[in-house]
C-alpha cells in the first residue's frame, strides 16, 4: 500500500506542476495574440482562438438585498453563479433585480486545436 500511496504523492506533485506550467503557457499565448490584436490564427498545424467570455462576480450582501424573497437566500446560501442562472433561466427571479449585485469580469478561453 505505501508504494501507491507514494505513487500517488508524485502523480499529485506532477499534476500541480503542469497545470502551474500550463498556466504560464496560456498566460504567454493569450499576451501574444492580444499584442498582435489577433483572436484567431494559424501556427504550422495549430489553429489557435481566443474567445472573449465574461463572468459574473456576485457580491454576498448585495445579491441577497436584490433577492425579492428569503426563501430565495436559503437555496443558495451564498453567490453560486450555477444556481443564480438557474433561477434566471426559471424566471423566479428577474435580470433587473440583480443589478447591482455583481460585477463582469472578462476573461479569456484559450482554444488550440490540432488540424
Amino acid at each position: 500500500m505505501i508504494e501507491k500511496i507514494k505513487k500517488y504523492v508524485e502523480l499529485k506533485n506532477q499534476q500541480k506542476q503542469i497545470s502551474e506550467e500550463l498556466s504560464l503557457l496560456r498566460d504567454d499565448i493569450i499576451s501574444f495574440m492580444d499584442k498582435i490584436d489577433e483572436t484567431e490564427m494559424d501556427f504550422e498545424s495549430y489553429l489557435v482562438k481566443v474567445v472573449p467570455q465574461e463572468r459574473r462576480l456576485y457580491d454576498d450582501d448585495k445579491l441577497y438585498k436584490s433577492l425579492p424573497d428569503d426563501s430565495l437566500w436559503r437555496l443558495m446560501s451564498k453567490a453560486d453563479t450555477s444556481k443564480i442562472n438557474g433561477l434566471l433561466k426559471l424566471n423566479i427571479i428577474k435580470e433587473d433585480l440583480l443589478k447591482d449585485a455583481y460585477q463582469v469580469k472578462k476573461i479569456s478561453n484559450l482554444q488550440i486545436n490540432k488540424k
